[in-house]
Formats: C-alpha cells, sequence, structure tokens
C-alpha cells in the first residue's frame, strides 16, 4: 500500500515535470503576455514559476489548453477571465 502511494507521488511529479518544462519552454507567453521572449528577466521567470507548473500542473494544464487571457483590470489568477460567449461590455440590457 505504501509503495502504491510512493509510486504514484512519482507519477504525479513525473507527469508535472513533464508538462512544466513544456509549459515554461512553449506555453507561458500564450497565458501571461508579459513573460513572451527570451530577455534574460524573462528567463529568470520562467525559471521562477517552473516548481510551481510542477506541482499544480493539472491547473497549469488546464489554463494552457485554454488559453484564456485575464481581463483589463483583473489581477492575473483572481477571476475575471474572459470567454467567447461574453457579450460586449455595456451591452447587457441595452433597450435605447
Amino acid at each position: 500500500m505504501g509503495e502504491a502511494i510512493v509510486e504514484a507521488g512519482f507519477a504525479y511529479l513525473g507527469l508535472g515535470l513533464g508538462v512544466g518544462l513544456l509549459f515554461v519552454l512553449f506555453g507561458v507567453g500564450r497565458v501571461d503576455e508579459g513573460a513572451r521572449g527570451w530577455s534574460l528577466g524573462r528567463i529568470g521567470f520562467r525559471l521562477a514559476v517552473l516548481p510551481g507548473c510542477v506541482v499544480l500542473w493539472p491547473l497549469v494544464a488546464l489554463r494552457w489548453v485554454q488559453g484564456r487571457q485575464p481581463v483589463d483590470g483583473a489581477p492575473p489568477g483572481f477571476g475575471g477571465m474572459e470567454s467567447e460567449s461574453e457579450s460586449e461590455p455595456g451591452t447587457e440590457g441595452d433597450s435605447s
């Protein structure tokens, strides 16, 4: 039983390392516009977020696949995500 839990943990982290490396190399610019490019500061950012990407890989993969950008004025990661089904601001209930 204990060995199965350890093996499951290693499998989770192994998948996380794969998703994290792919995301840091190819996907971070799709999710965060400020991380696009390969300047020294952006490489440091990519290295800094890698451990979090490894641990939280299911959420990272979901966000990467969806590729949604935060709505203007909403802090990243705090909701306010754009959706293709949302209408233009100020048009809800406008009957004039």
